[in-house]
């Protein structure tokens, strides 16, 4: 069985390789070759269980499909309307915003280091 991969150097840790079709797996590897025996030994093992089959869909004709209409909030309101403004009068909002971001912005640096 042929399963299309992705492989990417990482900042002189390794290499990763990734499937991009289910099973979608990723493993790292000192080597191009050592990450990908790795994969293809995972995805042997998780093969082993597994049985591929096709399966006939009936599809709908186009004269049978009805667009499900969007809800409306004059009519309905929005499950998390209630939410809406909740903490617009809380003094620590900015912070806990701030800390998100701070927190955000570094974790982005480290997956950045990461797969240069």
């Amino acid at each position: 069985m042929q399963v299309s991969v992705v492989v990417q150097k990482m900042n002189g840790t390794g290499f990763c390789a990734k499937t991009i079709s289910p099973p979608l797996l990723s493993v790292i590897g000192p080597t191009r070759d050592a990450a990908l025996a790795t994969l293809r030994d995972q995805l042997t093992e998780q093969f082993a269980e597994q049985e591929f089959v096709s399966l006939e869909v009936p599809v709908r004709s186009e004269t049978q499909w009805q667009p499900t209409p969007k809800p409306t909030l004059q009519n309905e309101s929005h499950p998390w309307a209630a939410c809406a403004g909740m903490f617009k009068d809380d003094p620590d909002y900015a912070e806990v915003i701030e800390h998100m971001k701070t927190y955000r912005e570094q974790r982005n640096r480290e997956l950045d280091a990461l797969v240069d």
